[in-house]
């Protein structure tokens, strides 16, 4: 990063990196939402059409998008992290334990929601549209273009909370296992990623997907658990 006349330290733009900003601060265009039906002339300044995205600008009388019409819109990474993990006991020989936590106050991108990029040659998900009949703010119409061919990324909220681990256990009680010469034997199973609460609409928000290269495989299954532990 260079200096001004008087020597102070100036933003590396190309680079978004911005004094007193932290480095996974997202500096981009605000979408508002789409254009509407009813502003078709005025979508066409930008060159533009009702079902595009309408992106915020400093001065409205100004067609050409450029840097003074970005904003800070958050961050990349999460800016709280909280677990909890906790086991129960009951009646001495049944557990149960859950593990979950939550990342909470950071954004993803989701250009999906643009329906603009190899429409015609992938579909990983079902995803709704804009149309006439039902004209959203959420995701654009199918081929829906950019004001100029500026780049934008529409920033969603990755906040989520996952169940990571469920798990129940029991102890058979040695009475029953005597006769049959086993000390100890424990029966359980587990739910891997069972749970997963976020309003994020892809894949699972703490893996992330790569749209623009076709790699769709950031989703986590779910696993289902069965053991027997015995001691002879």
């Amino acid at each position: 990063m260079g200096k001004d006349a008087n020597g102070k330290e100036l933003d590396d733009v190309g680079n978004k990196w911005f004094i007193g900003k932290s480095m996974n601060a997202i500096w981009d265009y605000e979408v508002l939402g789409t254009w509407k039906s009813g502003e078709a002339e005025e979508a066409a300044k930008f060159g533009q059409k009702p079902g595009d995205f309408k992106l915020n600008k400093n001065d409205w009388s100004d067609t050409a998008y450029g840097d003074k019409d970005k904003k800070f819109l958050g961050s990349t990474e999460p800016l709280h992290r909280l677990q909890l993990r906790n086991t129960f006991v009951f009646w001495e020989n049944l557990t149960l334990s859950i593990n979950m936590y939550s990342y909470l106050g950071f954004k993803k991108s989701f250009d999906m929601a643009k329906q603009a990029d190899n429409i015609d040659k992938i579909s990983p998900a079902k995803y709704p549209y804009w149309t006439e009949a039902n004209q959203r703010d959420d995701f654009a119409s199918l081929g829906s273009k950019s004001p100029g061919g500026v780049g934008f990324s529409v920033w969603r909220s990755g906040n989520f909370l996952k169940v990571d681990n469920i798990s129940v256990g029991y102890q058979v009680p040695s009475k029953y296992l005597d006769h049959v010469k086993v000390h100890a034997l424990n029966v359980n199973v587990s739910l891997k990623n069972g749970i997963l609460l976020s309003r994020w609409p892809g894949e699972d928000p703490e893996l992330g997907a790569n749209y623009s290269s076709g790699d769709f495989s950031k989703y986590s299954p779910i696993y289902l658990y069965f053991g027997v532990n015995a001691t002879f």
